[in-house]
């Protein structure tokens, strides 16, 4: 049974970069998250679905790539909307790869000068999914909050394309910044905690520093079936 460990929302900086939140470390705040996790392992695969970088810098997503390789043979990311599309292509590759009879996708939904992200190409790859696939993006398709910012262009497509997709179908996302877990149709939907800062959604309002950071462990059955549960740190 692969076992993925489920990251996001690093928020590190490159040299240079003044965080908007100097009184919190990113760097700190992601080895105590790792650490918790260790116990939780060994992985087959590590997965960061955005944000890696919050200045969209090189020298912040290899930092992440750096922090992430020790713990599993396979390091996946997708971009977030701080994040520059192929600065994260570039270190962590666009591929496919296989886990067990999982394969890992990533999609970016990130749109340039903008919060919220577009479903386009999260639709053009469920075309190319068979058998059961795991799709790494960083805005969720489905969340507790209906704030813009933390939406989904194009979300209800998708909504109704989960539901006709025949194969097993997990996503992962972030951008949320709190954990969350549901089902669309036959797909299961798993958002990560942020490693950075938790945040509380309600709505259209949202309390900052009101969830628990952490990350999740993703399981995976042969079989296609998927559980998850949350490490806090």
């Amino acid at each position: 049974m692969p076992r993925l460990l489920h990251l996001s929302d690093t928020h590190l900086l490159g040299p240079g970069s003044t965080s908007p939140h100097p009184h919190i470390d990113p760097e700190a705040r992601l080895t105590a998250v790792l650490a918790a996790a260790t116990a939780a392992g060994p992985f087959d695969a590590v997965v960061v679905t955005g944000d890696l970088a919050d200045d969209g810098s090189d020298e912040a997503v290899q930092r992440v790539r750096d922090f992430v390789r020790p713990l599993a043979p396979i390091v996946v990311a997708a971009p977030g909307n701080h994040d520059v599309t192929d600065v994260v292509a570039q270190a962590f590759g666009t591929d496919p790869v296989r886990v067990g009879a999982w394969q890992i996708r990533a999609a970016a939904t990130n749109v340039p000068g903008e919060v919220a992200g577009r479903a386009d190409p999260v639709l053009d790859l469920l075309d190319e999914c068979e058998g059961p696939t795991v799709v790494l993006m960083h805005h969720p398709v489905r969340s507790r909050s209906t704030h813009p910012w933390f939406t989904l262009r194009g979300a209800s497509q998708l909504e109704q394309r989960l539901r006709d997709h025949r194969s097993p179908l997990v996503m992962l996302s972030g951008h949320l910044h709190q954990a969350f877990d549901g089902t669309v149709g036959g797909t299961r939907l798993y958002g990560a905690p942020a490693t950075f800062y938790g945040i509380a959604h309600d709505g259209d309002e949202w309390t900052p520093h009101g969830a628990p950071t952490g990350a999740l462990v993703v399981d995976l059955d042969d079989e296609g079936s998927s559980r998850a549960h949350l490490i806090q740190a």
